[in-house]
């Protein structure tokens, strides 16, 4: 193995005492971080075009290839949460949810 990564605390299943895997030492990838040095790298505005240009052809896919479903009130709120748990949400689907009814 030549480089390996953990993503966040998602990947936080490793505990200190366990023995080292052979190959690369694991390093942490923290979006922020990566964010300001790619600041760094990019000079001012060079994250913005970046996006932006990436954004542009990727927003009109999102018709297609999400979904969004609307949710009020603490039920509401309760079931995606409990569904998500339970892995019933469908990943094309995005909730939007308010506690208000």
């Amino acid at each position: 193995m030549k480089y390996s990564i953990r993503i966040g605390l998602t990947h936080r299943g490793a505990l200190v005492d366990e023995p080292a895997l052979p190959g690369a030492e694991p390093v942490w990838f923290f979006a922020p971080d990566q964010i300001r040095k790619r600041a760094r790298d990019w000079g001012a505005g060079g994250i913005d075009q970046r996006f932006g240009a990436v954004w542009s052809g990727f927003a009109p896919t999102l018709e297609r290839r999400l979904r969004l479903v609307d949710g009020r009130g603490p039920a509401a709120v309760k079931q995606v949460y409990l569904d998500t748990l339970n892995g019933h949400i469908p990943p094309e689907q995005g909730h939007m949810l308010s506690l208000a009814d």
